[in-house]
């Protein structure tokens, strides 16, 4: 793989945490227990670390998706 353990798992934590943060409606907290850390202050140091902002910043240039309409 070309890299370590951590840095891998890392990866993936910030590859599904985008993807939540794109398609989810989900809280920061809500996410940061998903992706395995312990509290949003935490994931919101590790996102702005390796994306240069923070994960309202990212959501807000795509926006969540919204859930769809009661029947």
């Amino acid at each position: 793989m070309g890299t370590t353990p951590i840095k891998y798992m890392n990866l993936k934590r910030l590859e599904y945490a985008c993807f939540l943060l794109d398609s989810s409606i989900l809280t920061c907290e809500q996410i940061a227990e998903r992706i395995g850390m312990y509290d949003a202050s935490h994931f919101n140091r590790f996102f702005s670390q390796q994306l240069g902002m923070p994960p309202s910043v990212y959501r807000s240039r795509k926006g969540p998706s919204s859930p769809p309409p009661a029947a």
